[in-house]
């Protein structure tokens, strides 16, 4: 959940010294950690500031990307609220040009932090999938399911889960979590399986009967403990809370947008393949060069088998469908 902004300066307490002063910049980047907290809650105020230039964003940027990793936890908490702030209202073209980074140091740095860490960098990187980035997000946490610490691993699906739940499948990719969450049934730390069971829930709330194929091979036992939690949800009827900037609905058609409610199928959960990439080079001109039947025969073997596949992925096929065989080929 987005935190409110900071209402007032950072307290400071008794016999510190003076209260912070100075140009931004500076306490930015001072090595007091009760400085830089107030300028962090600054510089969030000013982020969200109605209509606030873009050159205010664009001057801050680096330092976005950096002050998430600040090493003083009370600190670190301010700095993600104001790096969540710059992901909500700065121009997409800025965030993305540091928000690889930022998610980095994210992951790194805060996320398998304290409790009040972890739920601002959960923020934070909801931000930023809202420009544009969904997919960086899901890869840098699907690369935190090899952490040592179970925590930080707890901490990588429960982000996962929020954005699947706030933004649906069709952003998060889909078949690349369920992937590489199922291995993680085995996983030696009760916290880690607890989770990945609710994230199979909470793609059963999208897909309903299309997720089973994926965990068909569990453990009888971890099979029995899904199907009961699958008892009493009806598949499909999960709102869209968030979207990404371009996807954002204006005012007018917010409500009608909230209700949307899109459903998974079992293809959602499979890679297309791409069936000219089978097939050898000049595929039809083969075809018909070919004088023995048998050796065309072969080659449309070959496109049957590249094609039988459950998805194929887009290309131009406009060859392969238009050939034409007369039938003494095959004679």
């Amino acid at each position: 959940m987005e935190s409110a902004p900071p209402e007032g300066p950072t307290e400071f307490a008794e016999g510190s010294a003076a209260p912070p002063s100075g140009p931004l910049a500076n306490r930015l980047a001072d090595k007091r950690w009760n400085w830089r907290s107030d300028a962090y809650a600054e510089l969030e105020r000013e982020f969200r500031v109605p209509d606030a230039a873009e050159s205010l964003f664009n001057e801050h940027a680096d330092i976005i990307k950096k002050i998430v990793a600040d090493v003083h936890p009370t600190a670190q908490e301010r700095a993600l609220e104001t790096a969540t702030a710059f992901f909500l209202f700065a121009p997409i073209a800025t965030c993305k040009g540091v928000g690889a980074s930022a998610i980095k140091n994210v992951a790194d740095k805060s996320l398998g932090g304290r409790p009040g860490a972890k739920a601002k960098s959960q923020d934070t990187l909801l931000a930023i999938i809202e420009c544009e980035m969904a997919n960086e997000v899901v890869d840098a946490m699907i690369a935190r399911f090899q952490a040592k610490l179970p925590k930080l691993v707890v901490a990588a699906i429960q982000v996962l889960r929020a954005a699947l739940m706030s933004f649906g499948p069709k952003v998060i990719s889909s078949k690349t979590v369920i992937k590489a969450i199922i291995p993680l049934f085995e996983h030696g730390d009760p916290g880690v399986r607890t989770e990945v069971s609710g994230i199979v829930v909470d793609f059963y709330r999208w897909a309903g009967a299309a997720i089973k194929t994926h965990i068909e091979n569990l453990r009888s036992a971890q099979l029995t403990e899904l199907e009961k939690s699958f008892e009493g949800i009806t598949p499909g009827e999960v709102p869209i809370t968030r979207w990404l900037r371009s996807q954002k609905p204006d005012p007018a058609s917010a409500a009608a947008a909230a209700t949307s409610k899109p459903v998974l199928s079992a293809l959602d959960f499979v890679d297309a393949v791409n069936v000219l990439a089978k097939l050898p080079k000049n595929w039809p001109a083969v075809v018909l060069e070919k004088e023995k039947w048998t050796e065309r025969k072969e080659l449309l073997d070959a496109l049957v088998s590249a094609a039988s596949v459950p998805k194929i992925a887009p290309d131009n096929y406009s060859e392969v469908e238009q050939i034409s065989l007369p039938s003494q080929y095959f004679l």
